[in-house]
């Protein structure tokens, strides 16, 4: 099965419902903007009633089913703002404060990203090997599809590739070295990003596009975006494109910053709104439990 399908069709599970013990299978086929958008706020909001802390990402089908990433429990204080999910289930994600991990054995600062994979963490990208100041914020993390790491930081950066890096461009990482990934400042629009935006949210999608968010609201190529919107900007136009509005899914998104993004790939599926219940939660070895956030990485309800 296809990796991008096979994706959506489970986190499409993770969202579903259940009524009366059966599980509700809603599936509508053709074109959609979107299958489900994955993204955390910045305070603790509730969308669809579901309560969603900063430390964690919801998983959106935006059609009212909201299902929890908890990344195994993380302490409170410890902001997610970074997250991306790998073709092979495991994920990888940021957090604004220095957490520990497998009781000690892995400390990952701001600079850095985690690996969640099977319930075992590592370091993705360790800043300080790669020459990252300690202390500065990672806030946005991404994967080009030749396999090299897109990375957003909080303030400029020289890299070790040459050259320095904005808080509103994105960096790429190839494993040795960084280097500019998307320089949105020297883009032709009227009116041009201004310097005074900090990207903090990213995405690499196809064709050489990138989904961003930005930490305050601003306006560039002629669309005006809030901190929990999401846009699409295509160098090769160049333009840009509102891709989602937060606040028009979800009120409470209004008073949010969205601080983490993944969209799914656009295509003949995207319509997938929800899939078996109960396989959502036993895909990648997890259980609906109870409330010991320890044991599950999505959060448990009862």
């Amino acid at each position: 099965m296809d990796r991008v399908l096979r994706s959506r069709i489970f986190r499409a599970a993770r969202a579903a419902s259940v009524l009366g013990g059966v599980p509700l299978l809603i599936a509508t086929m053709g074109e959609s903007s979107r299958a489900d958008v994955a993204a955390s706020p910045d305070i603790t909001l509730s969308l669809s009633g579901v309560v969603v802390e900063d430390r964690e990402v919801a998983i959106d089908d935006l059609m009212g089913g909201i299902a929890l990433e908890g990344f195994g429990g993380l302490p409170d204080g410890s902001e997610v703002d970074a997250y991306h999910e790998e073709g092979d289930g495991s994920v990888l994600f940021s957090t604004g404060t220095t957490v520990s991990f497998s009781g000690g054995a892995v400390v990952a600062g701001p600079e850095d990203v985690v690996k969640l994979d099977a319930g075992a963490y590592s370091l993705e990208f360790d800043g300080s090997v790669a020459g990252i100041p300690s202390g500065t914020n990672l806030d946005g993390v991404s994967r080009e599809a030749g396999g090299d790491l897109i990375l957003s930081f909080d303030t400029t950066l020289a890299l070790s590739g040459g050259g320095a890096a904005d808080d509103e461009d994105l960096v790429r990482y190839d494993g040795v070295a960084l280097s500019l990934a998307l320089d949105l400042s020297s883009l032709a629009l009227v009116p041009p990003f201004g310097p005074g935006l900090d990207v903090d949210a990213a995405d690499a999608r196809p064709g050489g596009v990138w989904a961003v968010s930005f930490d305050t609201t601003g306006s560039a190529g002629g669309v005006t975006f809030d901190d929990e919107d999401v846009v699409l900007v295509d160098p090769g136009g160049p333009s840009v494109t509102l891709d989602f509005d937060a606040s028009t899914v979800h009120a409470s998104w209004s008073g949010a910053d969205l601080d983490a993004v993944m969209l799914p790939e656009p295509g003949p599926w995207a319509g997938v709104a929800a899939g078996i219940a109960l396989l959502g939660w036993r895909s990648r070895g997890l259980r609906r439990a109870g409330p010991d956030r320890s044991r599950c990485r999505y959060r448990c309800d009862s």
